[in-house]
């Protein structure tokens, strides 16, 4: 029978949401994208970053002016950067890829899921898609039957 059990207390809870073209299932972990945060460098780190880099040259003789367009600069590269390619951990499909890549069970085939590390090449997307409803079922006892209560949210 494929009935989800909807746990009070659940250690986990993700959200499936159906795609209507496919007929599959997209897993997310939460709903919010988490931004970078970034490590705030000393003076002199931030200096030779800008040094290292080639930026030093560009900037003027003002040594805090420098300081604080290095840290401007440097926050905009690495906002861009992690806006490209972001760690897994900042997307809900990515912290879905997390849990699931890192479980330490095995998953039977007939658990139809797909841990996607990329689409193809080239691509950087990490996400997990369940087949159909059966097998979000048989996914929750497979968990539960490994100590762990998770519930499905369908969308």
């Amino acid at each position: 029978m494929n009935i989800l059990e909807n746990y009070l207390n659940s250690d986990m809870e993700f959200i499936a949401s159906y795609n209507d073209i496919t007929g599959h299932y997209l897993i997310e972990l939460g709903e919010d994208f988490i931004y970078l945060e970034e490590d705030e460098l000393n003076d002199n780190e931030i200096l030779a970053w800008g040094r290292d880099n080639g930026y030093l040259e560009d900037l003027g003789d003002d040594e805090n002016k420098n300081i604080d367009e290095l840290r401007s600069l440097k926050s905009s590269i690495d906002l861009a950067q992690f806006k490209e390619s972001p760690p897994s951990y900042a997307t809900p499909s990515g912290r879905a890829f997390d849990y699931f890549s890192n479980l330490e069970i095995e998953i039977p085939p007939e658990i139809k899921i797909f841990i996607v590390d990329g689409l193809h090449p080239g691509n950087d997307w990490q996400g997990v898609i369940i087949k159909n409803m059966e097998s979000i079922v048989m996914i929750q006892k497979l968990l539960y039957l490994n100590g762990e209560r998770v519930n499905f949210l369908l969308k």
